[in-house]
């Protein structure tokens, strides 16, 4: 019966909707559509198939099968042959059974009846009938997933709106203009490749947009000059290789460019986020950061900067954010850290330095971070660095021997010279001394 025919007494029937062959692709699920019954979402056994329905043939008394329907030029489908079994006696809806065939198997469609035919055309609309809308006092969500377009109109009153997994390349730059009140965005997952100057003019109150997952190389240099209430912005695993203007972000507490193809940051890029919070720069291609990077924000808690191809971590980068907790660096070239680099960080919980180019660290790196100021309460990680276990890591040494019991990997914080202590665990060298 296809890659949906996961309950026996029910038919997945997957269509090939405008122009797109939905029932052929790696991954994703089949929404089933049983009429008189909620939605079910059913694997796709590794196809993907974006619109499904559970449908009846039989009805009081039987029905003929085999009826073939041929494209219609107002149809948003294309649909095959297919042949349907009645039983000998009426039965319920889910105890209909079919089999199919034809030259086009994983996309074939058999229905009876006019009204039926109607109520599907209705269903494959780009509209509304194919998302979840939801109303709460004086506004409605509105969730779509699996489209082949976005939906023409939205209710007015829309302050949560989700469009994803959906094979959506663009989106039309007048999409919100008629829900001023929109306050959340998730349009991750669709393969979005570029959106208009003025896509977000029509929703100056919007706090959260969500575009992870898309395939965005670049966005409008003044795309946010009208989000000053944006509170969250995730911009991950897209292909952007520069970033616009962020300024007018006054409000963003959580920014995540995370996964994307940066070389690159300009000068003074958040130099008005005082409310930053979480700002997450990870898996990129950065080799050096503008040494007033974080002038801006006043109250950063977590900085994301692991999986970079960061050199050197320099004096200043770090010293304007007493409120951080959380500093994760690991997996990147690090082969210098200067002295000062972490002064201030008096409220420092997490340190991750693992799987860098590490041989030595200076002396008072580490006057403002754990013990015996104060415990680190997640701990610390400095394991896959090819430590140099000699006189010079003397403050090193008694800063491990003071933490040891938030040290992550123990076993894999080798030295790997002087030969004396080659392939000893640091921590057991730093004890002996």
């Amino acid at each position: 019966m296809g890659p949906c025919a996961a309950q026996v007494g029910r038919v997945w029937v997957c269509v090939r909707v405008h122009a797109v062959s939905v029932c052929e692709g790696p991954g994703g699920a089949c929404v089933c559509v049983l009429a008189g019954a909620a939605a079910d979402v059913c694997d796709g056994a590794g196809r993907v198939c974006s619109v499904c329905v559970c449908v009846s043939a039989c009805e009081q008394g039987g029905s003929p099968s085999g009826l073939r329907l041929t494209m219609h030029a107002t149809w948003p489908a294309e649909f095959w042959t297919c042949s349907g079994v009645c039983l000998p006696k009426p039965l319920p809806i889910n105890k209909t059974l079919f089999t199919t065939t034809g030259p086009h198997a994983s996309a074939l469609l058999c229905v009876l009846g006019t009204p039926f035919l109607l109520w599907l055309l209705a269903v494959w609309t780009p509209s509304l009938r194919a998302c979840a809308v939801s109303n709460s006092g004086n506004s409605s969500s509105v969730s779509c997933h699996s489209l082949a377009e976005p939906p023409i109109h939205f209710p007015s009153d829309v302050d949560y709106m989700v469009l994803e997994f959906s094979n959506i390349t663009e989106l039309p730059a007048d999409l919100l203009q008629g829900v001023p009140d929109l306050q959340e965005l998730h349009l991750s997952s669709n393969g979005l490749r570029n959106l208009s100057a003025g896509f977000l003019l029509p929703v100056p109150g919007l706090q959260v947009l969500d575009l992870t997952g898309n395939a965005l190389t670049s966005l409008p240099p003044s795309f946010f000059q009208a989000s000053g209430a944006l509170r969250t912005l995730v911009l991950k695993e897209n292909f952007l290789e520069a970033l616009p203007g962020l300024s007018s972000l006054r409000s963003l507490k959580h920014l995540d460019v995370s996964g994307n193809r940066l070389q690159r940051l300009p000068p003074g890029l958040l130099v008005n986020l005082t409310a930053l919070q979480i700002l997450d720069l990870s898996h990129n291609r950065l080799e050096t950061l503008p040494p007033d990077l974080l002038q801006g924000p006043l109250h950063l808690e977590r900085l994301h900067l692991e999986g970079n191809r960061l050199r050197a971590l320099g004096e200043d980068l770090l010293a304007p954010q007493p409120r951080l907790h959380l500093l994760f660096l690991q997996n990147n070239s690090l082969s210098i850290v200067a002295a000062g680099a972490f002064r201030g960080l008096w409220e420092l919980d997490m340190l991750d330095l693992s799987n860098n180019l590490l041989a030595g660290l200076p002396a008072g790196l580490w006057a403002s971070v754990g013990q015996p100021t104060r415990a680190m309460k997640h701990g610390f990680d400095i394991s896959g660095n090819p430590w140099l276990c000699d006189r010079g890591l003397d403050d090193l040494y008694r800063w491990v021997v003071a933490n040891n019991d938030t040290m992550f990997s123990r076993k894999d914080t080798v030295c790997t010279g002087p030969d004396a202590v080659k392939g000893r665990l640091l921590l057991e060298v730093a004890a002996s001394h």
